[in-house]
């Protein structure tokens, strides 16, 4: 099963996906929103790349426009990662302390 980082999904299985035209994933690529990988001159998209689309569907909807979207995007994740960071840290410390 590919990673949430590997392209696997073409462009039309998105846009049905998420109810979008892919001139409208198309476009936010130009814009640079989000990223696809080419292969075999398909675009390819990610899990994580679909899941930073639903947020854009989402947020845009609420009123946000893209410049806001990204910023949004951008700022949640950021947040995730720093999540993953302070899991990791927290295993660490749990460690030590069992260690102790």
């Amino acid at each position: 099963m590919p990673g949430q980082d590997e392209p696997h999904y073409r462009l039309e299985v998105v846009a049905e996906m998420l109810d979008l035209r892919p001139d409208t994933i198309r476009r936010y690529e130009r814009l640079g929103l989000v990223t696809s990988a080419k292969q075999r001159r398909q675009r390819l998209y990610s899990e994580q790349t679909v899941l930073r689309l639903r947020r854009i569907v989402s947020v845009t909807g609420l009123g946000v426009n893209l410049s806001g979207a990204e910023v949004i995007c951008n700022l949640l994740e950021r947040l995730e990662a720093k999540d993953r960071e302070a899991d990791v840290l927290r295993e660490q410390l749990r460690r030590l302390l069992a260690e102790g």
